[in-house]
């Protein structure tokens, strides 16, 4: 019940963060511009998008009460479930069935809710779609929390090496080149291995072992912008390098982030 709790406070934080973004975005007359530029230009793959982030929202709500019943897939009233859950709680068949069936694949039988289930059931009388709407949130997760973990190790060391350079780079890279040497399907099955089986434990492996395609991409990008000339001015005029890598060198690698995180 506590992973559900979480889970709805981390929904409620990012859609107030993209509440936030979204003002922040209008507030501005170049970026509003810029947004409805890209709504004009791709309508369908932010309809997509937005379709799919919110039925992985409605797989995340959960909360305890109502439902039970006599059926087979009838949940216990106390245990916590999500919109979807509702939705297609009281659902399941006995085995297999074809879309829109009225009877059972196997030995013929009529189905509970024939003519229902709109891609039909699997071989445990589950309805498809239900499995497909319940793997939006996993494949948000996972896609989602790799990248936050993935990008800013690769984005850290990537320009810790490039502009630093000497030594530094030297044993950046070297690990780098270990970690590329290293097939990742089996680094990858260490990690899980080491930090234990779990959507979690899924999720920082993929990070941990996809940081370096990135990193070296960073990395190379790093090495051309500390040459140009404004850098080069900004160092004249004292400023610190630490002021200039925030300001002139890591916002220059953000289109390659966006790129990335997508």
């Amino acid at each position: 019940m506590a992973s559900y709790v979480v889970s709805n406070l981390v929904v409620l934080v990012l859609v107030a963060l993209a509440v936030w973004a979204v003002q922040r975005m209008l507030a501005s007359d170049l970026s509003r511009a810029q947004l409805f530029e890209l709504l004009r230009r791709r309508p369908a793959a932010f309809a997509v998008l937005g379709i799919y982030t919110a039925i992985a929202l409605a797989d995340s709500v959960a909360w305890t009460g109502g439902g039970g019943g006599r059926e087979r897939d009838a949940i216990v009233a106390h245990e916590p479930r999500s919109v979807i859950d509702r939705i297609f709680e009281g659902t399941r068949e006995k085995s297999y069935s074809a879309p829109l069936a009225t009877k059972e694949f196997y030995r013929d039988a009529p189905l509970a809710h024939p003519r229902t289930h709109v891609l039909g059931t699997d071989i445990l009388g589950r309805d498809v779609l239900f499995v497909t709407l319940k793997g939006a949130r996993v494949a948000l997760l996972i896609g989602g929390l790799t990248s936050l973990i993935a990008i800013p190790l690769a984005l850290f060391f990537g320009v810790l090496a490039g502009y630093v350079g000497r030594w530094v780079d030297d044993a950046i890279f070297f690990v780098m080149t270990v970690l590329a040497s290293i097939p990742s399907i089996l680094l990858l099955v260490a990690l899980i291995l080491v930090l234990s089986r779990g959507t979690l434990s899924v999720c920082v492996a993929l990070g941990v072992t996809s940081w370096v395609g990135f990193c070296r991409l960073a990395r190379g990008e790093t090495l051309k912008l500390r040459e140009l000339d404004y850098v080069a001015a900004a160092r004249t005029l004292g400023v610190s390098e630490a002021k200039i890598v925030f300001r002139h060198i890591v916002p220059n690698l953000m289109h390659l982030v966006v790129i990335t995180f997508v």
